[in-house]
């Protein structure tokens, strides 16, 4: 009788453990799907515009120099229910080094032909970023050409050196940084 309830009890126990893995397995799969899902319905100004940001983060604004001290949700996010911070700057850096709180607006721009002007963001986001300057410096940090996870060249210009949401590619030009920052 000892032998059958312990042969029982290993029954058990094996079934429950088959059964967890079972269930686990399932839950790892609509874990991808539901991954793969909203992979496929993120319009492509969004994807673009994720990847830049992405490719600051991973190069420019470096984990061992930068604290993040805010970043907006992403369109998987906002597309169930909007986040209204998300009408901010994209991010809120701390500068270790210098002690500096600033915002950085990422902007890709493919620019695959010569134009004059480069139209940064509309003109209400405009009016929107230059009024977070009352709490730290806003910056837009524009991606030219290259693909978004690997830019050729990256601006950063001060948005109290703008006007409105226009900028010659000339005066573009003048903000053009070498990186990664020192």
């Amino acid at each position: 009788m000892q032998i059958l309830s312990k042969a029982w009890y290993l029954f058990e126990y094996v079934t429950y453990q088959i059964f967890f893995i079972f269930f686990r397995l399932i839950e790892i799969v609509i874990i991808g799907l539901k991954a793969m899902y909203n992979e496929l319905f993120v319009t492509a100004p969004h994807r673009i515009g994720r990847d830049f940001e992405r490719y600051l983060l991973r190069s420019v604004f470096i984990k061992s120099r930068f604290d993040i001290l805010h970043m907006t949700h992403d369109y998987t996010v906002n597309r169930h229910r909007y986040v209204r911070t998300s009408l901010g700057p994209d991010f809120k850096f701390y500068d270790r080094k210098r002690n500096y709180e600033f915002y950085v607006e990422a902007k890709y721009k493919s620019l695959d032909y010569y134009v004059e002007k480069v139209c940064i963001c509309s003109y209400d986001q405009f009016l929107r970023y230059k009024s977070f300057e009352v709490d730290a410096p806003v910056y837009f940090a524009v991606g030219i050409k290259g693909h978004p996870l690997k830019p050729q060249k990256v601006a950063f210009i001060p948005i109290s050196d703008l006007h409105d949401n226009w900028i010659s590619y000339s005066a573009l030009s003048r903000y053009f940084v070498n990186l990664p920052l020192s």
